[in-house]
């Protein structure tokens, strides 16, 4: 079942006239910044002339680039280049970074060095849609796995803060991870992703002025396929369905509640991280399932019994295939329901002692 996921994921991810997809939405930023125009606009007719082939069936050329102003910088060399080529690169160069991240996941947690884990990690249905896409979230994930291994390890908060924070810079809702670690105690970590992520971001407010993030701000706000199968978030979901505004309060209070459990037991930086990692994913207005691959090392962690092989069968590649952004969430929520199980399990023997010991001071009272 593992190996005929893994196969569909890459004949579907590698299609070789499926088009640019999001790398021409890079291309067509970095074009329109080139030219004078918003990079986050959208120009059919301007895409038509590059005679690029972009993939999309609705008329509208290419998609709106919704990273932050900081990713223009890279986008803006890429009119100087052929962008099937570029994609390409782009796309062998996050094999080799997944490749290398996936090997250090295998050593750190070595139970899952057999046939299924090996064949489940090379079929993760985020590694797929990035390389289907042309997208950056590979260089997100070896952020994140490096930032992992080091908190695993009681290692170099500052360098774990560094890597947050570029991960915060370019994925803003990311910022969960900074904000929890700090609500765990985990200041030198929480305090330094936070200021590069904020160092990063003010480059394009120094450089080009506040219009960009005016620019950048409009196309977020008014990107109209919040809907869309691949956004594996609750925000989504509740889209599908026609009620968006429900997404947005179970989204919030889900934050909500994650804080106040980090804040109030106080847990390692592993643990207040993968409610971070967790929570970003469920709870965002917009999730796509290339970004659950920053949940793969939260998932690696833990000793798998039946719920974890189900969290694990929701984020392989034949769901990706299919489109269906609803396993990786309903993947990411049973790993939230395990977070809370764990919470739970942490607090009750705290709870029993603290009763035994009330028990035995009233029976000393009795007793003088």
């Amino acid at each position: 079942m593992l190996l005929a996921s893994l196969v569909l994921a890459a004949v579907v991810a590698l299609r070789p006239d499926r088009g640019l997809l999001d790398f021409g939405a890079f291309y067509m930023a970095g074009v329109a910044q080139e030219q004078g125009l918003d990079p986050y606009g959208v120009y059919p007719e301007l895409a038509a002339e590059t005679g690029q082939h972009f993939g999309h069936t609705d008329g509208r050329g290419h998609s709106p680039n919704l990273n932050p102003p900081i990713s223009l910088y890279p986008f803006s060399l890429l009119p100087d280049l052929d962008p099937e080529d570029a994609k390409a690169v782009l796309n062998a160069t996050s094999a080799l970074v997944f490749a290398a991240c996936a090997v250090a996941l295998l050593r750190t947690y070595p139970q899952h060095r057999t046939v299924p884990g090996v064949l489940w990690v090379l079929g993760f249905g985020g590694f797929w849609y990035t390389l289907w896409l042309g997208q950056v979230y590979v260089f997100l994930f070896a952020a994140a796995v490096g930032a992992w291994l080091l908190l695993q390890r009681g290692e170099r908060p500052i360098a774990v803060g560094l890597l947050i924070g570029v991960l915060v810079a370019v994925k803003p809702h990311f910022a969960l991870w900074a904000l929890f670690l700090l609500l765990a105690g985990q200041r030198r970590a929480g305090l330094t992703a936070l200021g590069v992520a904020a160092v990063i971001s003010a480059v394009p407010l120094v450089l080009e002025g506040p219009d960009v993030y005016r620019q950048w701000l409009a196309a977020v706000d008014a990107y109209p396929r919040v809907g869309l199968g691949g956004n594996a978030s609750v925000v989504g979901l509740a889209e599908r369905l026609g009620f968006a505004p429900a997404g947005y309060v179970i989204g919030a209070a889900l934050v909500a509640a994650a804080a106040l459990v980090v804040w109030r037991l106080r847990p390692p930086a592993s643990t207040a991280s993968a409610w971070a990692i967790t929570v970003s994913l469920v709870a965002a207005p917009i999730s796509w399932i290339g970004y659950a691959l920053v949940a793969m090392p939260v998932l690696m962690a833990r000793h798998w019994s039946a719920p974890e092989w189900v969290a694990a069968a929701g984020m392989s590649g034949v769901w990706f295939a299919l489109g269906r952004g609803e396993a990786f969430l309903a993947a990411s929520c049973i790993l939230l329901g395990l977070l809370a199980r764990d919470a739970l399990m942490a607090v009750r023997p705290a709870e029993v002692i603290t009763h035994t010991r009330e028990a035995g001071a009233v029976q000393e009272q009795v007793a003088a």
